[in-house]
């Protein structure tokens, strides 16, 4: 027996061809075969010719004589009895006609019911990862379903036996089986696709390739059997209910409001569109200026989990001639500083004031949000000779308001006056009369969020290409960032932020003597770092930084303007504290004085303090550079050993005069000997430690970085001169 379909030699009683699946049909013992159908022909031109429209009539029953005659009838003894031509002997009649009809009209009800059975019939739906097998026969058909319950389109199925042994075929996995195959469109597949495969118990391992697909393996146990009896015709494979994507809430509008992220993204393209990317230009004389969309920074004023966008933009694209009468004034003025807020599926401008830049002395310009007790954000504006304070004529105003956001708009929350003349300054919090002091502790906004460099004057020879690097990049992640939001992806609304550091740096005279009417006056700087943070938020601790070393600072100044020689204490003549490093959350700073108690010179003291840059804290030497205070100890004997191999000591010129003094320095060494700086880790050895005063103090390198030397020294020189 042959597949009519395909020819293949059929096992006798098979249903389906192995090869094809073609159904193959039966042979039911009660039709007839060729042999025992009626040999009498049927004239079909002779029924067709029937004249059926008629009229029907009953035809008259026979004569007894004219009867068929019975079996008794037949001659006794006769071989056979003769011949009977039944059509002749039986009336006519119309009723068989009318049987076949009623037969045929049954028929067909009963195939149409079969049909419909056939059509209307349900898929088994079963789903990926289940436990128990399901029943599959050669002709069933697999429809397998992505993980968002939609038909596969593209896709591999291979048939893996996980327990096989066998030496000839390995079916123990997909990667060796050699049942696989590719199936594009959404047919589904049947397991006569794989061919001739044994009865038995598989897994069939289904990998979504199309454009967008996962490429996740997912496997369905089958008990397969060419002939399953228990095998469903249509089987559909769908994802597990905990692997279906997470359902939207339903709207009752057919689209959902844009977000916040798009919205503020339509905002930055105009504005990109009016004047241009985030850049900056630097004059001939060395000026810089941001221009275009100079800053974008997402920022939660309010505290309810929703940013707010600031947006500063430059309406200048040059610089203003410093021949120009007040060109200063027009460059700062060229800048505009916004803050955008979402509600109620649209932003509206909710902050524009004027003069809301920070302005250095120096001619240095600032984006900034400051930061009530260092969290709450807060805006800042400083209006000059425009008090609405009483002033004389001969006096210079100046006044500080503070804006904060309540969710609907931004309000003043604290306003400050200085009316300055020559007899000194009067203050006024929120209209009244108050001291400076009271002023100073009002304005609890001394943390600054965010800083973001716009505008500074000639500086000679320094770059800031760093610092206006800095405002571009953090500019452009944020723009990076919400264009992409707007594509249907995550905004990144914690972006890491980046640290630059700003000097505040004073030169004054300060007094001091040298015995009983033996005064004198000599210039000497102050000078203290303030980190900037720029393209995130803050952590807490650099608040508390900056704060530390500007008090620091401010603490020297105010007991070395109070000193006299009677008191015997050491006088600072000057005092910096400089931060020359910010790696791996922790700040380095450096600290410089010249110490002077009278006589014919005083002593330069350098010391290191490490903190914490997320808390502020102040850290131990072993803390912060994650050594124990053993291994620096043996570290700075090395460094200085290197040091005195190419720098020969005044007074040490033994190797045990060497060795005395390294043991001396570094057996109790305490944490302010050590600071980080860029060339590596430092060793601070004082006046008179390493030879005579004159051979002054050294900064000895005793673990290098960047290529810098163990035993060289820092480059800071005195900070004081």
């Amino acid at each position: 027996m042959f597949c009519t379909n395909c020819g293949n030699e059929l096992k006798e009683g098979a249903r389906f061809c192995p090869r094809c699946g073609t159904p193959i049909a039966s042979t039911p013992s009660d039709v007839p075969s060729a042999a025992q159908a009626p040999t009498t022909p049927v004239d079909t031109a002779a029924q067709a010719a029937v004249d059926t429209s008629a009229p029907a009539t009953t035809a008259p029953a026979p004569a007894a004589a004219d009867a068929a005659p019975s079996a008794e009838a037949c001659p006794a003894g006769a071989d056979a009895c003769p011949a009977v031509d039944t059509a002749a002997a039986q009336p006519k009649s119309r009723r068989g006609l009318v049987v076949g009809i009623v037969v045929g009209i049954v028929a067909i009800i009963v195939a149409a019911v079969i049909g419909a059975s056939f059509f209307l019939k349900q898929p088994t739906t079963v789903v990926y990862g289940q436990d128990d097998p399901v029943s599959v026969s050669l002709i069933t058909r697999i429809r397998p379903q992505g993980v968002d319950g939609t038909p596969l389109t593209t896709y591999t199925v291979t048939l893996v036996e996980p327990d096989a042994t066998g030496d000839e075929t390995d079916l123990s996995s997909a990667a060796t089986t050699p049942y696989k195959i590719r199936v594009d469109g959404e047919g589904g597949f049947r397991m006569a696709d794989f061919g001739d495969v044994p009865d038995n118990g598989y897994t069939l391992v289904i990998v979504d390739e199309s454009d967008d697909g996962d490429d996740i393996p997912r496997e369905l146990p089958v008990d397969y059997g060419e002939d399953n009896p228990d095998a469903a015709d249509e089987i559909v494979v769908a994802p597990p209910a905990d692997d279906a994507p997470d359902e939207q809430p339903s709207s009752t509008n057919d689209q959902q409001p844009p977000s916040a992220y798009e919205l503020y993204w339509d905002t930055c393209r105009e504005y990109l569109d009016a004047y241009g990317d985030p850049s900056w230009i630097r004059a001939e004389d060395g000026s810089y200026m941001m221009t275009g969309l100079c800053v974008a920074h997402l920022i939660d004023f309010d505290g309810d989990g929703t940013e707010e966008l600031a947006l500063v933009y430059n309406t200048l694209d040059d610089f203003v001639p410093n021949t120009v009468n007040g060109y200063l004034d027009q460059q700062i003025d060229g800048f505009t500083v916004e803050i955008w807020a979402y509600r109620d599926g649209q932003v509206e401008l909710v902050y524009d004031e004027a003069d809301s830049l920070e302005i250095a002395n120096g001619g240095t310009a600032w984006f900034t949000v400051y930061g009530k007790d260092g969290e709450v954000p807060a805006m800042r504006t400083d209006v000059f000779n425009d008090s609405t304070i009483e002033w004389a004529s001969d006096m210079d105003t100046e006044t500080t308001t503070y804006y904060e956001y309540d969710g609907s708009t931004f309000d003043p929350v604290l306003t400050l006056d200085y009316l300055i003349a020559e007899g000194g300054v009067q203050t006024y919090i929120d209209g009244k009369p108050s001291s400076p002091d009271d002023a100073t502790a009002a304005e609890a906004y001394s943390t600054r969020i965010v800083q973001q460099v716009l505008y500074s004057l000639s500086m000679g020879a320094d770059s800031l290409d760093g610092d206006f690097d800095a405002t571009s990049a953090a500019t452009q992640a944020t723009l990076d960032s919400l264009e992409r939001a707007a594509s249907g992806e995550d905004v990144e609304t914690a972006a890491e932020p980046s640290y630059s550091i700003e000097s505040h740096e004073e030169t004054a005279p300060l007094t001091s003597s040298q015995g009983v009417d033996a005064g004198f006056t000599t210039d000497v700087i102050w000078r203290y770092s303030e980190i900037v943070v720029s393209g995130g938020e803050a952590p807490a601790g650099v608040a508390k930084i900056n704060d530390s070393l500007r008090a620091m600072v401010a603490d020297a100044r105010a007991s070395a303007e109070a000193w006299t020689i009677e008191s015997g204490d050491i006088q600072d003549q000057g005092y910096t504290a400089d931060i020359v490093s910010i790696a791996d959350g922790i700040v380095s700073v450096r600290t410089d004085t010249y110490g002077f108690a009278g006589g014919a010179h005083g002593t330069e003291f350098i010391e290191g303090i490490f903190y914490d840059l997320e808390t502020g804290e102040e850290l131990s030497a072993s803390e912060a550079l994650g050594i124990d205070d053993a291994q620096l100890r043996d570290l700075a004997a090395d460094g200085i050993r290197t040091f005195f191999s190419h720098t020969p000591s005044d007074l040490l010129t033994t190797d045990a005069d060497i060795e005395d003094a390294i043991a001396s320095i570094t057996q109790n060494a305490e944490s302010w000997r050590y600071y980080r700086c860029e060339g590596g880790i430092a060793f601070v050895a004082i006046e008179g430690e390493l030879g005579s005063t004159a051979f002054g103090s050294h900064e000895i390198i005793i673990q290098g970085e960047g290529g810098v030397s163990v035993g060289s020294e820092t480059d800071f020189g005195t900070s004081l001169a």
